[in-house]
């Protein structure tokens, strides 16, 4: 999947040119959280991203959460305010949380987590 200013690649190919068809949002206020989601594999997931109002102003949000899942069952990472990432897997560690480390340039990669793959990723 890519993105562009013209929105976000689909799997959907036009029946003329055979282009994969883009899809776009517009806001006109901005989203108190911003949930997407993947169907298909995801090339990276953004600590941050910008958004562009139909005014012309941004909103920045900032990565909080996301949700895996693989065999059946969920499990999440959340990021705190200070970019401590956190693993949770209520089905095998007792509803205790896993650190993993901070989100920087080194962050673990996090399209997947405990053997399960990026489903979607929650911004506020």
């Amino acid at each position: 999947m890519k993105a562009s200013k013209n929105g976000m690649q689909t799997q959907q190919q036009c029946h003329d040119c055979s282009r994969y068809l883009m899809q776009s949002y517009h806001f006109v206020t901005s989203p108190l959280i911003l949930a997407l989601e993947w169907s298909t594999s995801i090339l990276r997931i953004d600590p941050e991203l910008t958004i562009e109002l139909q005014d012309r102003s941004r909103v920045r949000y900032l990565l909080r959460g996301v949700v895996y899942f693989g065999s059946g069952h969920f499990v999440g990472v959340t990021v705190s305010k200070t970019g401590n990432l956190w693993f949770y897997n209520g089905m095998r560690d007792m509803g205790k949380l896993k650190y993993l480390g901070t989100l920087d340039q080194n962050t673990p990669d996090l399209r997947q987590q405990g053997g399960k793959s990026a489903a979607a990723a929650l911004y506020v």
